[in-house]
């Protein structure tokens, strides 16, 4: 890199295309796609490599499904945005029909602060219709905010780029470069991948197989991993400065992707893998980490990186 400051090329890898592969891709885009809104010199969405014809079309069948998914919701949404209007109005003609019932009411002042209401159940009546109002209200709020998260969405699904790894010529990506981020779901001291949280498993040895299969420089360096605990050997109670690579026996995944790359025949690989876990869909413009699902305080992903080379 040119002094530090050249901007690395960067990819999703793609081993395998079911379960929500494509999601975490989209999902990390968000936060590239809402910086890149507020500055144009940032990156963007970043593509995802396909690894073979097969898992590309897992990939596009996915990205279509979760397209079409968002676009259903967004309609759903928007209903019930038009629906909560009429029921305001019907709301409010009950208030005037029943401030029009007493007639100590004088119009222009708060009610029930009039004097004296005739009848005590108006009082009561109005300020159960002054409840419903604002629920309704609540509820049209609640639903725009949901419409603005489900557009979000939809827009990174569509930017999110999906590339077949013959048509981007793995051998040309600079070895220096470029940097490839590694999708699936993991854990703690796990030599595999998942496609799912629960199912989908898919070894690390076969990860480092596919990318030599692929025709990657044998000198490329950055791999990263975005699945959960992709640093840990052991599952953490705590972010630590220096995450042990190994832990009773067990290696963090990324120390055993490093392990996989050197036996394929990769001379330098540097496999970067990150605390905790990871975040579906990150708010603001940065990826984050947090130590267990429900945890306030996520952290800014890089600063709880490691990497990995291959043991000795």
């Amino acid at each position: 890199m040119d002094s530090g400051k050249r901007q690395k090329a960067a990819f999703y890898w793609a081993h395998e295309g079911g379960g929500d592969i494509f999601e975490q891709a989209a999902g990390s885009n968000l936060p590239r796609i809402r910086k890149a809104a507020q500055d144009p010199t940032a990156r963007g969405p970043v593509p995802v490599i396909a690894r073979n014809e097969t898992v590309f079309a897992d990939l596009s069948a996915a990205k279509q499904q979760t397209i079409s998914n968002a676009l259903s919701e967004m309609t759903s949404i928007r209903k019930s945005i038009a629906d909560t209007g009429p029921q305001i109005d019907t709301i409010k003609q009950t208030r005037r029909r029943l401030k029009a019932m007493d007639p100590n009411y004088v119009k222009g002042q708060p009610y029930p602060e009039n004097p004296q209401p005739v009848k005590p159940r108006l009082t009561e009546l109005l300020q159960q219709t002054t409840a419903l109002k604002q629920n309704a209200r609540n509820q049209r709020a609640q639903a725009q905010s949901s419409l603005s998260a489900w557009q979000e969405r939809h827009d990174a699904f569509a930017a999110t780029e999906i590339k077949h790894a013959g048509d981007v010529g793995m051998a040309s990506l600079h070895p220096q470069h470029t940097k490839l981020y590694v999708l699936g779901h993991g854990n703690a001291g796990y030599d595999a991948l998942q496609t799912t949280p629960d199912d989908g498993v898919f070894a690390l040895t076969d990860v480092a197989k596919g990318l030599k299969q692929s025709g990657l420089n044998p000198d490329f360096e950055s791999i990263r991993m975005t699945s959960c605990h992709s640093a840990d050997a052991v599952k953490p109670t705590h972010f630590l400065a220096d995450p042990p690579a190994i832990h009773d026996g067990a290696r963090a995944p990324a120390q055993t992707l490093a392990n996989a790359l050197k036996a394929e025949g990769f001379t330098q690989p540097k496999v970067t893998g990150y605390q905790g876990q990871g975040i579906n869909i990150p708010p603001g413009t940065t990826i984050t980490r947090r130590i267990e699902s429900g945890d306030p305080n996520p952290v800014k992903r890089s600063t709880v990186a490691k990497v990995f080379t291959p043991e000795k």
